[in-house]
């Protein structure tokens, strides 16, 4: 079962910051996942939030801010907001990535930084899954994947997000605790997809993720499991 740390180690650090990637590798983890959102002047930042309010203190959309601009905010312990190039070159191949589309024109982008990364940088398709709830911007990366693996996010019905998977030849579903069924599980599996749980509230509901089988769990304390 793959060892996911969600937004880093967050449970530890800052959320999606580079203080929190390199705690989730000193924990161990398999895989690190974070969020990418279009800043103003067109670099993909890791930022969870359409707005700056809940995690700096600050005011105004990602979107509407040039990357120069959101460098000036601390972001907790000192850390501030990271590219998406700055986040593959502190992993460094010591972790696959999960990357999250947030917002509106974040797919063209994201694929482009992949693409370098890929060709030039050494970097394995394999090591790099992509996964959105905007079902746009994963459309439109599906049609310009560089050659990665995509994950389907489970919203309200996972029957449509395995039929999504289906359409998308995709790696992996991500399930919502809510949705820990063992034969749902096994459904998904069979189908010939990875089950990665994420939002697991409690040892409890982590627990019964190892049970009942699942391919990976994504955690804000990665070394609980």
């Amino acid at each position: 079962m793959l060892k996911i740390g969600h937004r880093g180690a967050m449970g530890y650090e800052p959320e999606n910051t580079l203080r929190s990637f390199r705690k989730a590798l000193k924990l161990g983890v398999d895989m690190i996942e974070f969020d990418a959102r279009v800043c103003k002047s067109g670099e993909p930042v890791i930022f969870h939030d359409e707005t700056l309010d809940r995690i700096t203190g600050g005011q105004g959309r990602i979107s509407e801010l040039t990357l120069s601009e959101l460098k000036k905010y601390d972001v907790g312990k000192g850390e501030h907001i990271p590219t998406l190039t700055e986040t593959l070159d502190a992993i460094n191949h010591r972790a696959m990535v999960n990357i999250e589309l947030k917002g509106v024109g974040i797919a063209g982008p994201v694929a482009q930084v992949i693409r370098d990364y890929i060709e030039n940088k050494g970097w394995p398709p394999k090591a790099i899954l992509v996964s959105s709830f905007n079902r746009k911007e994963f459309a439109k990366f599906a049609r310009i994947n560089p050659g990665v693996r995509l994950g389907v996010l489970v919203g309200k019905n996972p029957f449509d997000a395995l039929a999504r998977a289906v359409f998308y030849r995709a790696y992996s579903v991500h399930l919502h605790y809510h949705f820990l069924w063992r034969w749902l599980v096994r459904v998904i599996q069979k189908g010939g997809f990875k089950v990665f749980a994420f939002w697991l509230p409690d040892g409890r509901q982590e627990a019964k993720a190892k049970k009942i089988g699942v391919d990976g769990v994504f955690l804000d304390r990665p070394d609980r499991i």
